[in-house]
């Protein structure tokens, strides 16, 4: 007999227009479990209160999700039943890792599933703004041809800083060879020699070269309470004019009120923001809305993909039916081990 018949699993937010790729409910039917599937990560109107995330809590042994549903310490500490939660996708931010721990829930997340997939929008974000792309279809809808005003920059021995060098970040520096770009990045955990001794020819700068010497600048790092508001006029002030921030790691990393004030003075030259400081999706208010020339704004779709996608839901159910069997794969948490053994499997 499976192991995991009765066992009640809750897939919060499944994930849009990936049936093509994958049945991402299959593996928790094969497994046996119970599994109730809730509003799409589309529905975004669809939020569960906090009261109903503590009955799911109290009812289901794993709870599966993205990104809207939060997991404050409050919900978690009242959820008697959870044994898990699984993220698709690898920003934990929505959820208080202390307090499951403490808890004795375990954590899990799908580390390098859409890594790719991101870098490639990071990429595109830049080349699109170095190319003047938006604006030059909006000139030529409207009737004008190529002047002074679309003259657009090369990526060629432009210098490329890249905030955070882990999975993603290694990755954009991967995929930028051979664009002969100088690349630089900066990371505080990591020494000299782990960055420049990846074989991708990225040096480790200091905090001020790098926002002071680069022609693009892109965010990698985590949400965290050390990123929280990490770049700010401060950063934005040590730019060049003619330099893009990239920013597809997370919203409130990047200051909205000091990036909004520098791209209206002109203090840099534009933008590309997939994640926003603020609710998501954002509000009619947003400061960076009426900003077309030099701003390209997308809908936190840079591990939208659907390839991506359904490689993300295969090692959801995978770090789920695992775990629930007593085998821990994944986990954010991994001290939680012990506590978490004592309260499900003793």
């Amino acid at each position: 007999m499976n192991e995991l018949i009765g066992k009640k699993v809750f897939y919060l937010e499944p994930i849009d227009g990936i049936d093509q790729y994958v049945d991402q409910f299959k593996l928790y039917r094969e497994s046996g479990c119970d599994l109730t599937i809730g509003p799409y990560v589309s529905e975004t109107e669809k939020v569960y209160s906090k009261d109903e995330l503590i009955e799911i809590g109290n009812t289901y042994d794993a709870v599966i999700g993205m990104h809207r549903e939060a997991f404050t310490r409050d919900i978690i500490m009242a959820s008697n039943k959870l044994q898990m939660i699984t993220k698709t996708g690898i920003g934990m931010d929505h959820v208080d890792i202390p307090a499951a721990t403490e808890k004795g829930i375990l954590v899990t997340n799908t580390p390098g599933q859409n890594t790719l997939t991101v870098a490639e929008h990071a990429i595109t974000l830049m080349l699109t703004l170095l190319k003047k792309i938006p604006y030059n279809e909006r000139h030529l809808r409207e009737g004008h041809w190529r002047d002074n005003s679309t003259l657009s920059e090369e990526i060629f021995h432009s210098t490329i800083g890249i905030v955070g060098f882990g999975n993603i970040g290694k990755m954009v520096a991967k995929r930028l060879q051979g664009w002969d770009c100088i690349l630089q990045a900066y990371d505080p955990y990591l020494t000299k020699e782990q960055i420049e001794g990846a074989g991708l020819n990225v040096r480790k700068v200091d905090w001020e070269t790098l926002w002071s010497t680069s022609d693009v600048i892109t965010i990698h790092c985590p949400l965290n309470t050390e990123t929280r508001g990490l770049v700010s006029a401060k950063e934005l002030e040590m730019m060049k004019p003619t330099a893009y921030l990239i920013n597809t790691a997370r919203g409130p990393i990047v200051k909205v009120s000091d990036l909004n004030e520098a791209l209206r003075a002109g203090k840099i030259a534009g933008a590309g923001i997939d994640t926003h400081d603020g609710p998501e999706p954002v509000l009619p208010d947003y400061p960076l809305l009426d900003l077309h020339e030099n701003v390209i704004l997308t809908t936190h779709n840079a591990g939208w993909a659907g390839p991506g996608l359904a490689r993300l839901a295969i090692v959801a159910a995978q770090n789920t039916i695992t775990c629930l069997c007593g085998k821990i794969q994944n986990a954010c948490n991994p001290e939680v081990e012990a506590l978490w053994r004592q309260r499900f499997f003793q």
